[in-house]
C-alpha cells in the first residue's frame, strides 16, 4: 500500500489576488491593499493523500480578512475541490502580511489567496473513481468518543472490489488517519452498489471516501516524552514475550488545562503489549498547555522502548 500512497512533493504555486471590498457593519474599517500586495509569509499547503490517490488537482481560492497586525483573522474557501479545502485553509490561516497603513493608521483589509495544486497525479497506477455516488446502501462508519478524543479525523479512503451483484468482496484502507481505517473498512464491507446502465453486470474497483469530522479543535503538540508531571510505572503484560528491542508509539489525546490523558492508543506491537501500555499511558499527567486558542484537545505521542528483559524506557 506504501507504493499506492506515494506523495509527490512538487511545490504548490500560491498566487495572491487583491480586490476592493466595501466596508460593512462587522468590519467598519476595511482597507484596500494595492495591486501585488503579497504575504510576507505563506506556507505551502500539503497535498492530501486523498487527493493524490484519486488524482485530484486544481486551484483552491481562499478569501481572507487580514487584521491590523497582518494576521489572517478570517478565511473561507470560495472554490476548489473539497479534498483540497482543509489544507488550503490551514495554510491561509498561517499567512502573514505586512500591516496595511491607511491615513496614519493600520487597518483591516480583504484579499484572496489562490493555491494551485498541480503535478501531483500518480502515474504509477490507474486512477480509480470515487464510487460513493453509485452506492445504494452506504452505512456510516462508527466514530467512537475514544477516536474523537484521540483527534482522529479527516478523509479516509477504502479501495473496494464490487462484484456483479453490487456487493463488496474485497476492501482495504488506502489513505487517511490509520486509527480510522478499521471503522471505515467495516462500513465499506456493508455497502451495496448499482451496476452501470449499459451492458451486463461486471466486477469493478473504486474508492469509497468517508469524512470523519472532529467535534472539537485539535492542536498537534508532537512528541511529549518528558513533558509529564506524573509518570506511572509501565510494565509489559506478563503473558507477552519481547524477543528484541522494540519501539512502540502511543497516540494520546490530552485535556490541555488539566494535563489529563483522555485516550491512548498504541499504533503497533502485539495486542497484549499494546493494551497494557495503553492502560499505563492513561495514568500519565502532563503539564498544562497554555495556548490561547479556545477549547481544544491536544494531540500528542509518546515513544516507548521495550527491551527483551521487559524493561521499559522513554
Amino acid at each position: 500500500m506504501g507504493a499506492l500512497l506515494k506523495l509527490f512533493l512538487i511545490p504548490v504555486v500560491a498566487v495572491l489576488m487583491t480586490h476592493a471590498q466595501s466596508s460593512t457593519s462587522e468590519t467598519p474599517i476595511i482597507g484596500h491593499p494595492p495591486p501585488g500586495y503579497k504575504p510576507v509569509f505563506l506556507p505551502t499547503p500539503e497535498y492530501p493523500p486523498s487527493a493524490s490517490y484519486v488524482g485530484i488537482e486544481g486551484k483552491v481560492v481562499v478569501a481572507v480578512v487580514v487584521d491590523e497586525n497582518g494576521n489572517v483573522s478570517e478565511a473561507k474557501v470560495t472554490s476548489g475541490h473539497p479534498f483540497l479545502h482543509a489544507n488550503s485553509l490551514k495554510a491561509a490561516n498561517s499567512a502573514r502580511f505586512e500591516p496595511l497603513r491607511l491615513v496614519e493608521r493600520t487597518v483591516r483589509f480583504r484579499t484572496t489567496i489562490v493555491f494551485d495544486f498541480k503535478g501531483h497525479k500518480n502515474t504509477n497506477r490507474p486512477t480509480l473513481p470515487i464510487v460513493n455516488g453509485r452506492a445504494i446502501e452506504l452505512p456510516r462508519p462508527e466514530f467512537t468518543q475514544e477516536l474523537k478524543s484521540l483527534c482522529a479525523s479527516g478523509d479516509v479512503g477504502v479501495e473496494v472490489l464490487i462484484n456483479e451483484a453490487g456487493r463488496v468482496v474485497d476492501s482495504k484502507a488506502v489513505f487517511g488517519d490509520e486509527l480510522l481505517h478499521a471503522s471505515a473498512v467495516k462500513a465499506a464491507e456493508q455497502a451495496t452498489f448499482r451496476q452501470g446502465a449499459d451492458g451486463p453486470p461486471v466486477r469493478s474497483r473504486g474508492v469509497l471516501v468517508y469524512n470523519f469530522i472532529a467535534e472539537m479543535k485539535c492542536i498537534d503538540v508532537g512528541k511529549v516524552n518528558g513533558k509529564w508531571t506524573k509518570l506511572p510505572v509501565f510494565s509489559v503484560h506478563p503473558h507477552a514475550k519481547v524477543k528484541r528491542p522494540t519501539k512502540i508509539t502511543i497516540r494520546l489525546g490530552i485535556e490541555p488545562f488539566s494535563g489529563k490523558v483522555l485516550a491512548a492508543k498504541a499504533t503497533s506491537g502485539h495486542p497484549l503489549i499494546r493494551r497494557k501500555l495503553e492502560i499505563d499511558a492513561m495514568r500519565i499527567k502532563f503539564r498544562p498547555l497554555l495556548i490561547n486558542s479556545g477549547p481544544f484537545i491536544a494531540k500528542g505521542v509518546i515513544v516507548v522502548s521495550i527491551l527483551p528483559n521487559g524493561r521499559i524506557t522513554f
